[in-house]
């Protein structure tokens, strides 16, 4: 596999960073991943850009996806920045048509990922009041390619939600760094 450009390596370090630091003064929303045991990865900082993903999380509880969901998370993440990346102009559309640049939404969607990795049955769950932010996050997840369920994982399927967060100035968005590196690295 092809190394990704240095801004995008850097961009994801510091990204694992905030994740590991959680947000200023602790705590966090949802269920953490304690044990690994379906609870998800939990999420409440966003990157330096103001864009995340977060609570991640599976419905089986009695098998730990821990390793898995890391894979699925940065593969979710990636394919997500090279959608914001392609649906800029449609944030600056509806953001105009607002009279409001700043944005501060998010929103959870399900799917569900079938042994072979492929995704199906998405669903927004939790709207954005965003509509580029709903598109962009289905869109995202029609895309990305996983890699199969664990050989060892009782069930031929697995439902996931997850929840995609944007915050900060749409007028950014054409020049952030990681979106541009996704984007232009696929």
């Amino acid at each position: 596999m092809e190394e990704p450009p240095r801004d995008l390596r850097n961009a994801l370090s510091e990204f694992r960073r905030a994740i590991a630091q959680g947000p200023a003064g602790g705590g966090g929303s949802g269920t953490g991943g304690s044990g690994g045991k379906g609870g998800g990865i939990s999420v409440s900082g966003l990157t330096p850009s103001g864009f995340g993903v977060g609570n991640l999380w599976f419905d089986s509880r009695d098998y730990d996806w821990t390793p898995y969901e890391m894979q699925i998370y940065w593969a979710i993440l990636r394919a997500w920045y090279v959608r914001l990346y392609a649906m800029t102009e449609l944030f600056e559309k509806w953001a105009f048509a607002r009279g409001d640049w700043m944005i501060d939404h998010q929103n959870q969607v399900r799917f569900t990922i079938l042994r072979t990795g492929e995704i199906v049955d998405i669903a927004i769950e939790a709207p954005a009041d965003c509509p580029p932010l709903d598109e962009s996050s289905a869109d995202a997840l029609r895309e990305v390619v996983l890699p199969p369920l664990p050989s060892d994982s009782p069930r031929p399927a697995e439902t996931v939600h997850v929840r995609f967060l944007v915050r900060g100035d749409i007028h950014h968005m054409r020049n952030d760094p990681l979106l541009r590196s996704a984007y232009y690295g696929r």
